[in-house]
């Protein structure tokens, strides 16, 4: 691991209701502390200098004295980028560093969840699966639900494999590869990646840390090049209504694309998603459900988004879309087809591989 000494953040004690707090101090630290914290993906992507996950980084505290009351006291402790990702719940910055080989043991990123996070559960199995891509130090426990068994890289003797040094490039496996591996729904399904914020914001989002030979089909997080791929619509604004020339095959705008691309990120969207009652409701036993299965399910439908005048010319049922409130029933069936549309007499809609 890399030591540097260069100051990134500062940290201030405060008084809070259960006592005093360490709070960072964003107007005093460096601009890639405050990308990490922010969890701007897009921004630590460009200050990211290559090794700067694993390098540690010098953190002030600030606080006040424990031998003389009143006094200042200010100490400067290590962290990497990853550990302040995890203890601030940083998910998407968090998944990128693991996706570049960040080992969660020897950096001891376990220590630095804070329970209190709402996310921490998530950024557990998150660590578990990172940790599966090392072998374990001389007594020591395997890594958690994260460390699965269909490993085809040998680790050396740094505990990676030779599929470990290809970084987000993960192992990529033809179709007989993948009619040869287990299929299993397992990751679909675990409490921590089934929670409304980690599929709307999360799924097919995140990149993928595992190292190891997976059925990337049954896997919760992006893969490169795999359809499935979704933008996160907190970052890029677009519309759960889905993209006629995407539906055609193929849509020149790419991610700049002002409509869906795909069943996951139409109906995974934060305007659509659970704001309908499934059909089978509590009987439902598909992995991925986009719907409701309770009425304490059913969502309010936050972050719509109505495209450009230019645009809306493409889709002119987008015209009818009043922002933030979802399309009604009618119109979702207009504009996204025979493989989106819902009704209590259709079905759900079909998710080849993963449904």
């Amino acid at each position: 691991m890399a030591e540097t000494s260069e100051v990134i953040g500062h940290y201030v004690q405060q008084q809070g209701e259960g006592g005093y707090q360490w709070v960072p101090a964003l107007d005093q630290s460096t601009e890639l502390f405050n990308a990490v914290i922010g969890d701007d993906i897009s921004r630590v992507e460009q200050l990211y200098t290559g090794h700067g996950g694993s390098s540690t980084h010098v953190c002030l505290f600030w606080g006040e004295s424990k031998e003389q009351t009143g006094a200042p006291r200010v100490e400067a402790k290590s962290r990497t980028l990853a550990a302040i990702a995890t203890q601030h719940g940083a998910l998407r910055v968090l998944s990128y560093l693991l996706s570049k080989g960040v080992n969660p043991r020897s950096e001891g990123l376990y220590e630095f969840i804070e329970s209190s996070n709402p996310n921490a559960p998530t950024i557990r199995a998150m660590l578990d699966d990172a940790a599966g891509n090392f072998a374990p130090a001389p007594g020591e426990a395997p890594a958690g639900p994260g460390a699965h068994g269909a490993r085809t890289a040998t680790p050396d003797a740094h505990g990676s494999g030779a599929a470990g040094q290809q970084g987000y490039a993960q192992q990529e496996l033809d179709q007989a590869d993948l009619e040869n591996l287990p299929y299993s729904t397992a990751d679909l399904t675990r409490p921590e990646y089934a929670t409304d914020t980690f599929r709307m914001y999360c799924f097919k989002v995140l990149r993928c840390s595992k190292r190891y030979a997976h059925d990337w089909r049954a896997c919760p997080f992006a893969h490169p090049t795999e359809n499935a791929r979704r933008r996160d619509p907190r970052e890029t604004r677009y519309s759960s209504l889905v993209c006629p020339d995407y539906r055609q095959g193929c849509c020149v705008r790419g991610d700049t694309c002002q409509y869906a691309h795909g069943v996951f990120e139409s109906w995974l969207h934060p305007s659509r998603y659970r704001t309908q009652l499934c059909k089978d409701q509590e009987k439902c036993d598909r992995p991925v459900c986009f719907f409701a299965h309770t009425i304490s399910e059913l969502r309010t439908p936050v972050d719509s988004f109505v495209p450009n005048p230019e645009e809306r010319l493409r889709v002119p049922q987008a015209t009818q879309v009043v922002l933030g409130i979802a399309p009604p029933l009618a119109l979702q069936m207009s504009a996204g087809g025979a493989d989106t549309a819902y009704a209590a007499d259709q079905g759900p809609p079909v998710v080849p591989d993963l449904l």
